[in-house]
């Protein structure tokens, strides 16, 4: 043996470590198997087949959170009369969680209005979360109970300001909350039981009239179009 292995890369969930090919006297079949804190890392492909991470790369997965990652060489000379030898390479650092490198500000979509609904609005993230979680506030304080991706607004939001808080989860990352950029005061909407009607004879010359007898509450000015 001339030259141990080596690993190398961010040891990062979603990263890709690199083992260096051992350098091996008289020539050698090389193979390298993967361990997390010691334990041999794969896939259980069955029952009773458990697949071995053999390769030169190594993908980090959630599961790896926590350890610290080596590789086992095996080296098996082309002269059949050299044993079959083993090395390790140094470990890397602990492998951590990742990040999301793109975190949009949520939105809120809806009419502002006792009464109406609201929507979250979550954005595009860098990496697709798993799930979101929401929190409603008004006036910045959570709203108990309001933890859904919709809201609809009560006679206590009137004339405050609404946000909602959108966490993003996703398996081997670090949870990351955004909020929303607060709103103006929520209103209240007028209610009407009929709708409006026009009166008059249609035809050149001859006046409508538009009318509006059933708001609730009764409106202090009312605009035509």
């Amino acid at each position: 043996r001339t030259v141990s292995p080596t690993v190398t890369g961010a040891a990062t969930v979603g990263q890709t470590l690199t083992v260096s090919s051992a350098a091996w006297t008289p020539a050698a079949t090389m193979t390298y198997y993967w361990l997390c804190d010691g334990k041999f890392l794969g896939e259980q492909v069955s029952d009773d087949v458990f697949e071995q991470a053999t390769g030169l790369t190594y993908v980090l997965k959630p599961g790896d959170v926590g350890c610290k990652i080596t590789v086992l060489a095996r080296a098996e000379a082309v002269n059949a009369n050299v044993a079959i030898t083993v090395v390790m390479s140094g470990a890397t650092a602990t492998v951590a969680q990742a990040s999301f490198a793109v975190s949009p500000v949520p939105t809120v979509s809806g009419v502002l209005a006792v009464g109406e609904e609201l929507t979250a609005v979550t954005g595009n993230w860098s990496a697709v979360p798993d799930s979101f979680t929401y929190q409603w506030k008004r006036a910045g304080v959570s709203i108990a109970g309001a933890v859904e991706s919709t809201y609809v607004l009560t006679d206590a939001d009137l004339g405050k300001a609404m946000t909602v808080t959108v966490t993003a989860v996703r398996a081997g990352f670090v949870s990351m909350s955004m909020t929303s950029v607060a709103s103006t005061g929520v209103a209240r909407a007028f209610d009407f039981v009929d709708q409006p009607s026009i009166s008059g004879v249609a035809q050149v010359g001859r006046t409508l009239t538009a009318s509006f007898e059933t708001w609730s509450p009764v409106p202090t000015t009312i605009a035509y179009q």
